[in-house]
Formats: C-alpha cells, structure tokens, sequence
C-alpha cells in the first residue's frame, strides 16, 4: 500500500495542468482534425477524473486517520466546489440577461438549477454535474472498494464502464424522453453526466492511490506509455467504421484506454526531468484548474450569446482564442478566489468551528 502522502504534490498539480490546457484546446479547436487531439488532448477530462479518484481516495483515508467525520470531508469538498459554481452562475446568468441570446429555451427555474449544479444550457459544464455526483457518493464507493478489493473493483468498473457507454444512445435517447429537452442536442449531455460511465476511470485512480500514490515508479509509467500508444491499434480491430455499433465499439475501446493514457502522463509529470520555465506554469495552472475551468466557460459561452465563434476560424485565430480563454479564465478565477476567501473569512468570524477554507 502507498503511503498517504501529502494532498498536493507537483506531479498531481503537472497533470492538473496539463489537462487544464488541453480543456481549453478542445473548446477553441486547436488541432481538432489530428491524431494527437483525438488520442490525447481530447482525453482531458478523463485524465481529471483519474486524479479526481485518486485525490479523493487518499484525502479521505487521511481524514479517517486523522479522526474527522465524513461530514467534515465534504464540507471541505463542496465549500471548494460550490462556490466557484456559484459565481459561474452568476456571471453567465448576467450575460443572458444582458445580450437576451440563451442557447436554450430557459428561464427562472433554470436559473435556480444552475446554482445546484445543474445546467446543460452552459454546453461545458456537464463535468460539474458530474463531479458533484462523484463527491456525493465517493465515501461509498471508496467503502465498495474496501469491501470488495481493488483488483475486484477495478475489473467490475471497467465492465460496468463498456456495458453504459455502448448503451449510450439509450441512456441520450432516455434523458430527452423522461427528465428534459432542454440539453444541446442530440442529448449527450445525459451520457456525460451519468455517472456509471466514469467509474473505471475514477476507480482505477483509487487503484494506483492504493498501491503507489501520486509518484509512479518509472517502470508502471512505461507500460502505460507503451499501452497507450497501440489505442489506434485497438480502435482499428473493433471495425469503427461499422455504422452505429462500429462507433460504440470505438467509444468502449477509448474509455478503456483512458486509464492507461492517464496513468502515462501523470507518470511523465512525475519522471520527466521538466525545466522551471515549464514546470512553475503547469503546477499553477494546476491548482487553479477549477477555478480556470469555470472562468474560461463562462468567456466561452458568453462569445457565442454575442454571435462570436472565434473556435471555427483559422488555426492562428484558434490560438489566439485559446490563449484568450486562458487569460480571462485566469483572471475570472483570481478575482473570484479572492471573493471567496473574503467571504469565507466573514463567515468564520461568525461561526468559527464550522466553515472550511
């Protein structure tokens, strides 16, 4: 078994960052027609989930040594997740009222479910939904673990992961029927955010917790190297070309291969002898990842209530707008931060014992 550790660590912060700027190269489009975006940049969210299931495995196993309650680890969580939520909504709901162009048919209600986490109608925020899911029922799924093992659980979530995701036109075609039409279509948005489909991901970064911590030994990050790099291979022998199954077959292939890319590159984050000039941009893009990752949504959606569409322009205008979302993110992210603690820091003057930061 890995050793606790610390909750923070430059290799975690590297990876964070890393996947951070990929997000935000998907969303401006750059490169989107290469291999290397489809195979790589485009599994920016699964790498944050693998550090999702990490991290929270060993910061819950600390607060069970340390004695604190489940309810002291969640307030910890959701203080941290919320409120950064919370001026998103904020922001975004300004801009609606402002330029008078929802993406969506939405009003009032909606208003009130975006604060909860909730909201289809800001296309990018399905990995909020998501993420507050996966903190509600993580100390469950961390007990089912205990219970049945690591290697037991790992094979059973890469199942249960391959059986939703080729149901996947099911579970999008349910969403519409039963819950809302009112997501982007053709209802992927209920794909995302199911949470069955992202417990190999999440689990396997339990697994590694368990075994090594967040600095992989060289050997584990070579293996998963080499592995990674034959997806292409894997996807060619599922025949993707086959008209619909083809393409499930091709989504089960990638999900599965996102534990092997992810535990590649948080190994070369942890190995790779990376230069300062490198290395101090990507650890605060890291510990900023949230906040940038709220931030450069609400830039995102407000350019296009504005008629701006600056992703399906020419490759230079696509960096351009990156580094754009980049920068406003960041400063969104500052600026919001430091509402929070000022906030945060009245309440705790007021109840002292019951606020975290």
């Amino acid at each position: 078994m890995a050793g606790s550790g610390s909750e923070y660590s430059p290799e975690i912060d590297r990876t964070k960052g890393l996947a951070i700027l990929f997000v935000i190269a998907i969303h401006a489009k750059i490169g989107d027609q290469s291999i290397l975006h489809e195979q790589l940049v485009n599994r920016a969210v699964p790498i944050f989930l693998f550090v999702f299931g990490l991290m929270s495995e060993l910061s819950f196993r600390r607060a069970k040594i340390a004695g604190r309650s489940i309810k002291d680890w969640y307030r910890a969580r959701l203080t941290r997740l919320y409120l950064p939520v919370w001026g998103m909504g904020v922001l975004y709901w300004l801009a609606v009222v402002y330029t008078g162009k929802p993406p969506l048919p939405i009003g009032g209600w909606h208003a009130a479910l975006t604060f909860l986490g909730y909201s289809p109608w800001i296309g990018p925020s399905w990995f909020v939904t998501l993420v507050v899911q996966l903190v509600l029922v993580f100390p469950a799924l961390s007990w089912i673990v205990d219970r049945l093992g690591p290697w037991i659980s790992l094979v059973l979530a890469a199942a249960i992961t391959a059986f939703v995701v080729y149901q996947s036109l099911y579970i999008a075609e349910f969403g519409l029927q039963k819950i809302s039409s009112t997501v982007p279509p053709p209802g992927w948005f209920y794909i995302w955010i199911f949470l069955p489909r992202s417990l190999w991901i999440v689990v396997a970064g339990m697994f590694v917790a368990r075994f090594w911590g967040t600095k992989l030994r060289l050997s584990v990050t070579l293996i998963a190297v080499v592995i990674g790099l034959f997806v292409e291979t894997a996807v060619y022998m599922v025949n993707p070309g086959e008209f619909i199954s083809g393409t499930l077959r091709k989504l089960v292939v990638m999900h599965l291969w996102d534990v092997p890319i992810a535990v590649a590159v948080l190994g070369v984050m942890g190995n790779a002898p990376l230069p300062r000039l490198i290395a101090r941009p990507l650890e605060w893009c890291g510990r900023w990842s949230w906040g940038l990752y709220l931030g450069h949504i609400v830039v995102f959606e407000a350019a296009h209530m504005v008629g701006k569409n600056p992703e399906s322009g020419p490759t230079w205008g696509r960096l351009e707008y990156g580094v754009f979302l980049l920068l406003a993110g960041a400063l969104l992210a500052l600026t919001g931060d430091a509402l929070r603690r000022a906030l945060l820091s009245r309440l705790r003057s007021a109840v002292p014992s019951k606020i975290a930061t």
